[in-house]
């Protein structure tokens, strides 16, 4: 069983944890199934995690890791959408136009969507879950020389496919 302060970890970090996971594998279904094996995993060395102060690096690089094997699972068992599944870009703009949501983020998110994984992935852990450069290279396991230039190379896509959408032009005139 887990040692006390478990409940609290899982009630704070588990709407980041759902958040990032969705943005990060673009599948609710998904994103719920990697949070709930990644709490599974943080709970069963929670004794470990806890006494080290490093639960939340553990649970993204957890939740980093079972992303990258979801995908590769996918990937080796050769499942296609067949013509009765809608593909990615009909769900995500279905969602969104449903979503009424007058500043933007459904577009964001849409474009979120068609970046490398790598890229992605930064750039949630970065700016949606709120973690450090050095915090982001430990869960991913990379250099933050990597982190940077991939959230750069990310932020630059986004932002020029952001922009050719007049809804998202920069604004002209005084901010608000």
């Amino acid at each position: 069983m887990a040692d006390d302060g478990f409940h609290e970890f899982v009630i704070a970090a588990s709407p980041r944890l759902l958040g990032s996971a969705r943005l990060i594998s673009r599948d609710w279904h998904t994103a719920e199934d990697l949070v709930q094996e990644t709490l599974i995993r943080v709970c069963l060395r929670w004794s470990t995690i806890a006494d080290h102060g490093n639960a939340t690096a553990y649970a993204y690089r957890t939740l980093v890791r079972l992303t990258r094997r979801s995908g590769r699972r996918l990937y080796l068992s050769r499942e296609r959408p067949t013509g009765g599944h809608w593909e990615l870009d009909q769900v995500t703009s279905a969602m969104f136009r449903a979503s009424d949501d007058s500043d933007g983020l459904s577009d964001v998110e849409a474009q979120l969507a068609r970046l490398p994984s790598r890229q992605r992935q930064t750039i949630v852990l970065r700016y949606f879950a709120d973690l450090s450069v050095e915090m982001t290279a430990e869960v991913m396991q990379c250099s933050a020389g990597t982190v940077k230039s991939q959230t750069a190379k990310g932020l630059a896509v986004l932002r020029e496919r952001l922009t050719t959408n007049s809804q998202l032009a920069p604004r002209t005139g005084p901010p608000r």
